[in-house]
């Protein structure tokens, strides 16, 4: 058959062949007719999958002409796609994967804006990200990041990861919640700059509002750590740190250990605002604020 042939082809290719091969897939999976993307993306898959040839340098471009084939509107190519992703990903050693981040984020808003487009009004969601355990493929990359990178690397693999979760269905990122959110609240924990801190808060209120009660064994950690966050001398990580806390106290049944905990932080801060007076300027009293919730 033509699909054998085609395997055939490609198993037995070189180096050389590899340059004249790779164009004309990428050709194929941007071809009009769906059956042409389709074959084409099961090629790169086997590709990635059986060849002997090292194919790491020819991941990127592959990589982001899958990632905006998510958004297509033929099921079965969307199917094809990331399973060739997968394999892609795959053959990407681990040191490596944090440097494709931002081609990851690009192409994922790509694929965004052309759902978005297409679907006006509505909440969009990629239809690869759709599927069962459509995320396993695109942790590694993002985690990687998170563990492994400069402070600039952790705040660019939150922020993307962030992204990616907010256009996934929620039924698709329950499956993956644990092994999410417990690394980013790890990574609050330590001591990096207010940017990583904020990426992270940011994504955890997004994990928040879409995991719903998956997070459930998270939020007395959650809760935790994010009045730790309001004693942040920065504005921005304060300011998410409440958004996070607001959305999750929709979660839990007993709220009274949170109200209790602001409660005497606001206490604390009257007291001291009373005793310095009319002495205490704007920033004075926000200084007064952030030793109030440190106390």
């Amino acid at each position: 058959t033509a699909k054998k042939a085609a395997e055939t082809i490609v198993l037995v290719i070189d180096d050389e062949g590899v340059e004249t091969l790779i164009p004309e897939l990428l050709r194929g999976v941007n071809d009009n007719q769906a059956s042409m993307r389709r074959g084409a993306a099961y090629l790169i898959g086997f590709l990635f999958k059986n060849s002997k040839l090292y194919l790491a340098d020819e991941a990127p471009d592959m990589m982001s002409t899958l990632i905006t084939l998510l958004s297509d509107t033929d099921n079965a190519t969307v199917l094809a796609a990331w399973e060739a992703f997968s394999r892609v990903v795959g053959s990407v050693p681990k040191e490596q994967l944090p440097t494709h981040i931002k081609l990851v984020r690009d192409a994922v808003s790509t694929a965004r804006d052309k759902e978005r487009r297409r679907r006006k009004g509505v909440p969009v969601l990629l239809p690869g990200l759709c599927l069962p355990k459509a995320l396993q493929p695109f942790l590694p990359i993002f985690q990687q990041g998170l563990i492994s990178g400069s402070a600039e690397t952790k705040e660019q693999a939150a922020e993307g990861l962030g992204e990616l979760i907010d256009v996934t269905s929620e039924k698709t990122l329950r499956e993956v919640v644990v092994p999410i959110t417990g690394p980013l609240i790890r990574i609050l924990g330590d001591r990096f700059p207010w940017q990583v801190k904020s990426a992270i808060l940011s994504t955890l209120t997004i994990i928040i509002a879409k995991g719903g009660l998956a997070l459930k064994p998270f939020l007395p950690q959650l809760q935790t750590t994010f009045v730790k966050c309001l004693q942040d001398s920065n504005r921005s990580v304060r300011t998410r740190a409440a958004s996070a806390l607001g959305k999750l106290s929709a979660l839990s049944t007993r709220i009274d250990p949170l109200v209790s905990d602001l409660l005497s932080m606001l206490q604390v801060f009257s007291i001291l605002t009373l005793y310095f007076g009319k002495r205490c300027n704007y920033l004075c009293k926000s200084n007064l604020m952030l030793f109030s919730v440190r106390r």
